[in-house]
This record gives structure tokens, sequence and C-alpha cells, in this order.
């Protein structure tokens, strides 16, 4: 048995689980966000204060599942002769939002919040100059609301319940990276270009704030 697994982000995996035969896709959701080398930065960012850019207005809603959750759905299809053929979602039911999910972030690393939103076209047009690709895994993706319908797999395996919520797996992600100072990357290049996109979004609002003036 062959299961595919796609991630939200468009990236597909192959793990070759078992004898060649028959294929199952399987859907996790993403990690959470993050630049291309990592989540780091932006913790750092919210541990100085500084402002943390926030999709549109933070309020679409995302999902995210815990990998000991999964593992109990993937495992699951192992050899499941009711699998064969179909495809299947492994993630959790619950959602929150951008908002949330970024207070989650600032409580764990103990600091208050500065949220900067920012409008997606715009983070798009911004990261495509510095070669960042926000089009399909922004636009095209973590935009707009997101939930996913999980009873085929919890109909082929039963024991598939996911205990982990997101508040605890996102603090516990915290607090593993804060404990392994070897995974705190940083990130100067894309600590720049967010100050670059708030800069711009400033000065932007700075001319239509005058404009009564003139």
């Amino acid at each position: 048995m062959q299961i595919i697994v796609h991630g939200a982000t468009g990236r597909m995996g192959q793990l070759i689980c078992a004898a060649a035969g028959s294929e199952v896709a399987a859907r996790v959701s993403p990690e959470y966000p993050a630049s291309e080398n990592g989540c780091w930065q932006t913790l750092a960012r919210i541990r100085a204060g500084k402002p943390v850019i926030i999709p549109g207005d933070g309020t679409s809603l995302w999902t995210a599942t815990h990998a000991d959750d999964f593992a109990v759905g993937f495992v699951g299809l192992m050899g499941n002769p009711h699998a064969l053929g179909t495809a299947v979602h492994i993630t959790t039911d619950e959602g929150m939002t951008w908002n949330q999910i970024y207070a989650v972030l600032a409580s764990a690393m103990g600091a208050p919040l500065c949220a900067a939103y920012v409008a997606s076209k715009f983070l798009a047009v911004c990261g495509r100059a510095a070669g960042y690709d926000f089009e399909g895994p922004l636009l095209g993706d973590k935009a707009a609301n997101v939930r996913f319908d999980n009873t085929k797999i919890k109909r082929l395996v039963p024991d598939f319940a996911p205990r982990v919520s997101m508040a605890q797996g996102i603090r516990g992600a915290v607090e593993y990276l804060l404990a392994h100072p070897e995974l705190q990357t940083p990130d100067p290049e894309f600590d720049t270009w967010c100050d670059r996109v708030l800069a711009a979004q400033s000065a932007a609002k700075a001319v239509f704030d005058g404009a009564h003036l003139a």
C-alpha cells in the first residue's frame, strides 16, 4: 500500500508503507505560520515587541493537527483494506482564527502581541519582489476559511479522535523551541522584509491621511 500525503501548502511527499498496491491519498493540515527558514523569526519579533504581520484582518479560520493525533489516523490506514483507492482528511475538527493563533504564540512567548494587519494581496506582491511565494500558500489557501470533513477517517480508523487542542500544540511547539537554542534559527532577511512591508503600508496610509489637508 502506498499512502500519498498532501500538505495544505501544495507540497506532496510519498511515504511507502508496505508492499506495492493501491494508493490512499491523505490530507493533513500544515505547520504553523513561518518564514521559509522556520517560525523562529516570527517568535523573535514577538519577544522583541516588534509588529507581527497577520494577513487580512486575522479572522479567517484555520486548523492545525498535532503530530501525535495525526499518527493515529495515519497508522490506522496502513494495511487497511477499506481505505484502498480512497482519499481522506486527517485533521482535527477544531478551528482557530489567525488572531487566536498569534495570541497563543504571544502568550507562550510571555510577551504582548503587536499585531500588524496587511492585505493578503499586498503581501503577495511584496513577497514576489523579495522571492517569497505567498500567492499559492496564502491567497490560494491560508487567507480563506479552511475546515475539513473528517467523517471518513473516523469511520476507517475508529481510534482517531484528536486529543491535543490547537492551543496546547502551539504552546508545546513554542516551549520546545525555547528549550532548544540550536533550533532558534534567525532569519534577518525575513525580518527586514517584514519591516519594509510595514513601512510601505505606513507610507501609503500617511499619504491618504494627509489628503484632506491638501
